[in-house]
């Protein structure tokens, strides 16, 4: 059936004018996270109303960084975690998954990651959860509490709560997991990959969007059929929308909340059974 469908969906996107629809369905899956997401939405609808504040970076000094796989960390907040490091913010980086078919691509990501943190002067960890079956118990999520422990971040990014990614959206999972009924005092600012945050906060990266993009290009071995720096720098471009000026301008945006807030949110999203929030098989029946 997975052949039928595959050879269906050649036929359509190479010849979309014999087409009556032109869209390909993926699969016959039903977006079940919807209802979970509507309840989560809700509780920010002030993004109707209010206009996003334009900051140069948050004001912590102690920044954690979660990045689902190697790489997240410089396409979502890149340009932020440059300008954090130039005021002389000291960033811990800690890498869930690092991506390959094979012991070569893995070591080669993290050899990539370890040049890119090093440029930043930022401290890498590798917890190296397997892809698409993040666990919520073991060994690396204890690694990510004692993290968060010792380090006692004021700011942590983190890929948004609804990012369109599995791996994305259980990082939030994972991280609250590894939090507990831990007492810490933070301000969470979600990242964009790959959807729409809504951002109630904006930081205008044009002065160092050159290096971002250097950055990024440093990430050779990234899967993916895309030109991955294209595509996120044409992400941040369209961001312009909530900075003025006619000039080209490139900003990151961010959904911005205390911890305690984004814990309360995330507890109403993954109050629900997995297989009504992830795609992924190996996701839906686990706990």
């Amino acid at each position: 059936m997975n052949r039928v469908r595959q050879i269906v969906k050649s036929i359509l996107i190479q010849s979309p004018r014999r087409a009556n629809y032109k869209f390909v369905l993926k699969d016959w899956k039903p977006l079940f996270d919807l209802e979970a997401a509507s309840a989560l939405l809700e509780t920010k609808r002030f993004t109707q109303n209010l206009q996003p504040v334009i900051m140069d970076m948050p004001a912590g000094r102690r920044v954690l960084v979660i990045a689902p796989h190697t790489d997240d960390d410089t396409f979502g907040p890149g340009g932020t975690l440059i300008k954090l490091r130039r005021a002389g913010a000291e960033i811990r980086t800690v890498y869930l998954c690092t991506p390959g078919r094979s012991e070569a691509q893995v070591a080669a990501m993290e050899d990539e990651a370890r040049a890119v943190c090093a440029r930043l002067d930022v401290q890498p960890e590798f917890l190296r959860m397997p892809v698409g079956a993040f666990p919520l118990s073991g060994p690396p999520v204890e690694r990510l509490r004692e993290t968060i422990t010792s380090f006692r971040p004021d700011v942590i990014f983190i890929t948004f709560l609804l990012d369109d990614h599995d791996d994305h959206r259980r990082t939030n999972h994972v991280f609250l997991e590894a939090l507990g009924d831990m007492a810490l005092q933070a301000e969470i600012w979600a990242y964009q990959i790959y959807s729409t945050v809504l951002p109630n906060v904006v930081v205008d990266i044009t002065d160092v969007a050159g290096e971002k993009r250097e950055m990024m290009e440093m990430w050779q071995s990234v899967p993916g059929n895309r030109n991955w720096a294209h595509y996120i720098m044409g992400l941040n471009a369209a961001n312009a929308r909530y900075v003025p000026g006619r000039h080209e301008i490139y900003a990151e945006g961010f959904f911005v909340v205390p911890l305690t807030e984004y814990v309360a949110l995330c507890r109403t999203y993954f109050a629900h059974p997995p297989s009504r929030l992830y795609r992924r098989e190996s996701y839906a029946g686990m706990e």
